[in-house]
């Protein structure tokens, strides 16, 4: 059984129970983003030992979940991210980060964590939005982010998506974990909907709906896949991932499943680095 490794990540321990030999592993995991209502959804918690934190010791076969359809990613029974909380028309949903809502914003951090895995959505503090059309109040808010809190709708237009954070366990740096915008749904107007949080890699969050261009568009976008990024109005939050790296010499001693979950190897700073990246359910072995 994997437990939870008290020095820094990366080294061989000898054995784990049973004999298994054992590695510590520098971790990323990021729930899926938020199912959104109206308001833009928030992002799946993110969480990570990478750079400079603890590490997590894996033994033998240890079961990966990624996170789809507004679900938390997990590391086994020892890491895991919670989901992102969905935008609602009344107050928005917790999560790791929480939804955009109809009054009041969904709290993030929903885990209890020390660093948080998120931050609160934005609410709605012009009035919940006038379901029954034509209308003329399609202000919504924004759902948070890893970085930072969605935005609450202004007078006249929509909240942001709060901002993601940007990791480099990969070797690259990317975008992870940002909120969705504001949707504009109903009525004739023709304001934009909330952008969705971005990184400085570019908006990875899905934008709200509605824009000066295609006024006739209901719909938001959803976050990039595989990112826990939350979305705009009409589409689903973006899957998870997870990522677990060690030095590059025990790669032989890893094996990833099924084969859409990849093992690499890339530079890093303490020599070649074996990067097991998840973007689907499966399993990491040590042997």
């Amino acid at each position: 059984m994997p437990i939870i490794a008290s020095r820094a990540a990366g080294s061989v321990s000898g054995f784990g129970r049973g004999g298994a030999k054992s590695i510590i592993f520098d971790y990323l995991v990021v729930g899926a983003g938020g199912n959104p209502f109206i308001q833009g959804s928030g992002a799946g918690g993110y969480r990570t030992s990478f750079p400079g934190g603890t590490g997590v010791k894996l033994a033998g076969a240890t079961t990966i979940t990624v996170g789809g359809g507004g679900n938390p990613s997990t590391i086994g029974a020892l890491i895991s991210s919670t989901r992102g909380g969905g935008g609602s028309s009344t107050p928005g949903q917790p999560g790791g980060s929480g939804g955009g809502g109809g009054g009041a914003g969904g709290d993030g951090n929903s885990g209890g964590y020390t660093p948080p895995e998120g931050n609160p959505g934005g609410g709605t503090p012009y009035g919940p939005p006038n379901t029954s059309p034509p209308c003329c109040n399609s202000r919504d808010a924004g759902g948070g982010g890893a970085s930072s809190p969605g935005t609450n709708q202004g007078p006249d237009w929509s909240g942001n998506g709060g901002n993601g954070s940007v990791s480099a366990i990969t070797g690259a740096n990317v975008g992870l974990a940002a909120g969705g915008g504001g949707s504009s749904y109903w009525g004739n107007h023709t304001q934009p909907g909330g952008f969705g949080g971005s990184t400085p890699l570019g908006t990875i969050g899905g934008n709200g709906a509605r824009t000066p261009a295609n006024p006739g568009n209901p719909w938001g976008q959803a976050g990039t896949v595989n990112t826990g990024s939350g979305s705009g109005y009409g589409n689903g939050g973006a899957s998870g991932v997870v990522v677990l790296r060690c030095p590059g010499p025990l790669g032989p001693s890893i094996t990833v499943g099924p084969p859409t979950n990849t093992k690499t190897t890339s530079p890093a700073p303490d020599g070649a680095a074996t990067i097991c990246r998840f973007t689907e359910s499966g399993t990491l072995t040590v042997s």
